[in-house]
Order: structure tokens, then sequence, then C-alpha cells
């Protein structure tokens, strides 16, 4: 009876982990390390080129695979459901109020001062949804767009 329970379990978990989203293959994680990074880092004209024309048509319930596609592979992503620090005044007021709503931060740098989180870099965070890959919101620091991606 309990072998066949475990086999059971088993074969449900191997189904569930066939059907969830594989993040080695979108959040690359380890695939851009910013603290390997010789700061001050600025990222290339061509990148900021393409994050800069594509930002304003990320827009809420969008899926993180067409985020990718748009802006390319971000420079860190962040579990924001185990420790980590916030990098600005108004992303500490958004995760006040929304952390229990998120799950993945995916983070694009134009620049960046020294390691730790500094007001005058300049990034641009997609915070996922707990179904790990729909868009829930935007926010820019110190990059000024045309529009509002979060309406």
């Amino acid at each position: 009876m309990i072998y066949k329970n475990l086999t059971i379990l088993i074969s449900a978990l191997t189904l569930f982990s066939a059907c969830s989203t594989n993040f080695s293959n979108i959040l690359p994680i380890s695939t851009y390390h910013t603290p390997s990074w010789k700061l001050p880092y600025t990222a290339s004209t061509e990148k900021s080129d393409i994050i800069l024309e594509n930002i304003d048509k990320v827009h809420r319930m969008m899926n993180y695979r067409e985020v990718l596609s748009l802006l390319g592979k971000p420079d860190s992503v962040t579990d924001t459901r185990k420790a980590f620090y916030g990098l600005s005044p108004e992303e500490d007021g958004f995760f006040m109020k929304y952390r229990r709503l998120i799950s993945y931060r995916a983070l694009w740098y134009l620049s960046k001062e020294n390691k730790g989180a500094n007001l005058s870099d300049k990034w641009i965070a997609v915070y996922l949804e707990t179904d790990e890959k729909t868009v829930f919101y935007v926010l820019k620091n110190n990059i000024v767009t045309n529009s509002v991606v979060n309406e």
C-alpha cells in the first residue's frame, strides 16, 4: 500500500514538474552576474537602445516570454519570496503593498554606480505574479519614457 501511494506521488510530481514553467530557460539567474561587473557599469549603446525602444511595449498581464523577446535577458532575477533587498524607496513602498502577489523581480540595468542599491542607478524592473509568468507591474528608476506601462 505504501509503495503504491509513493508511486502515485512520484508520478504526480513528475507530471507537475513537466507541466510547470522551466525557469532555467526564461529566468537566467546565472547568465548575467552583476556582482562580477566592473563598476560603475554602463550598458552598451545597443542594449540601452533595445530596452528604451521597447520598454513602453511591456505591460501588465503580458507573458514573461514576450518581455524577454522585447528586452532580452535580464541582468538579474530575484525570487521575491525569499530574502532580498529593495532598490529604491518607491520599490520598497510597492513591496509593502503587493509583495504577497509577486514571485520574481527581473532587472535590466542601464547604469549601476556600485554594488549596493543606489538611487542614481538606472534600471527597469518587471515583477511577475505568483504564477511566475505573468507581468504584474513594471517599475522604472531614473528612466523617462512616453507611456505609463501599468495601466
